[in-house]
């Protein structure tokens, strides 16, 4: 028996006795053949250097692997800082690691430098005076190029239009407490929150509690199959033998991803 298998096998034994926390990593990995497929939750990654990152609470994770921080790196360089985290000299990251201050963004700004990340589980949908965020909270952008890379990329939760010329029955009743959900008006009757989906199937997907939820349309499955190929799988979640999938949906274990990958 290895030391990884011990490690489990304690780990297991502190859980069942209620003495351990467990969260999930912000990172996903999936093998084909020899390619590595990773995606990055926004909600649990603040922003990386070389060493490892940051998520939304604080805590420090290394990176497991090259691919992973590479990964990181390629679809997210504007949160990925090119040094080791105790070489990072800027105050308002160094603040917020310890405490000191809300935001680690930089309000500083000049046209060579944007160095701003939304974190798309604080953000319900936005406008172009601001956004709401899921406590239903108005913000205003701290600047320009915070509403335009909002724009540019996350387009389908953006509309351009200031909050009080929108229409939409929709979100209007949500903002007001009258609605649970703000989806399901206008043309575009799907935005998907990331931070709340862990995998998916043709016919539904599970969020971060387990809980399984069926497409509300085709059009909702097709965005997120084109948009989130890493964590889509393409059958019935009933079709599904992976073990590691099917023992993280029956709780008996902390993480659907494998531990290891075959060579």
């Amino acid at each position: 028996m290895n030391k990884f298998t011990l490690s489990l096998l304690a780990a297991s034994a502190l859980c069942a006795v209620g003495t351990v926390a467990v969260s999930t990593p912000a990172f996903a990995q999936n093998r084909d053949r020899d390619n590595v497929s990773i995606s990055v939750s926004f909600g649990g990654a603040a922003f990386g250097y070389d060493d490892g990152y940051y998520d939304n609470d604080r805590r420090w994770h290394e990176w497991r692997d090259d691919d992973e921080r590479a990964w990181y790196q390629e679809n997210y360089g504007p949160t990925y800082h090119r040094m080791s985290r105790n070489d990072d000299r800027d105050s308002y990251r160094r603040d917020w690691r310890e405490g000191r201050r809300a935001d680690w963004r930089d309000d500083r700004r000049d046209d060579r430098r944007i160095d701003f990340a939304v974190s798309l589980d604080d953000i319900q949908f936005g406008y172009e005076d601001g956004y709401y965020d899921n406590g239903r909270r108005w913000h205003g952008w701290r600047s320009d190029q915070e509403r335009r890379w909002y724009q540019q990329n996350r387009g389908p939760t953006y509309f351009q239009m200031g909050r009080y010329d929108d229409r939409d029955n929709y979100r209007r009743d949500w903002r007001d407490g009258r609605r649970a959900d703000w989806r399901g008006g206008g043309d575009v009757d799907f935005a998907f929150t990331l931070g709340n989906v862990v995998f998916a199937y043709s016919d539904g997907y599970y969020d971060n509690g387990r809980r399984w939820h069926r497409w509300r349309n085709d059009d909702e499955r097709r965005w997120y199959q084109q948009n989130r190929r890493q964590s889509y799988y393409h059958m019935s979640r009933y079709r599904d033998r992976d073990r590691n999938r099917r023992g993280w949906r029956d709780g008996r274990r902390n993480d659907w991803r494998p531990s290891s990958y075959g060579r």
